[in-house]
């Protein structure tokens, strides 16, 4: 697994089970045994991090989406609530 890919699943643990984001970079990436900087050469903060986080969901939503054929002959209405269901899913 891509050392991202790691921060973005333990960050979502982390969140899930916490409710909240860890108390800082550096317990975050003690708990990952990796160095601060490490994590800086990824994400500069949480904030950018959990952006990267809702662009994943995004992009993921939209290529489930658009992988269904049917999906093309969808009104604007029906896409828009193909979205949202599939976001959901996701």
């Amino acid at each position: 697994m891509e050392k991202s890919e790691k921060i973005i699943q333990a960050y979502i643990e982390h969140f899930i089970e916490n409710g909240n984001r860890p108390a800082s970079v550096f317990a975050f990436a003690k708990k990952l045994k990796m160095k601060e900087a490490e994590f800086y050469e990824f994400y500069n903060s949480f904030e950018l991090l959990e952006s990267d986080i809702w662009l994943r969901f995004f992009e993921t939503t939209r290529k489930k989406i658009e992988a269904e054929e049917i999906y093309a002959g969808y009104s604007i209405r029906e896409k828009l609530l193909a979205f949202y269901y599939t976001w959901v899913e996701v």
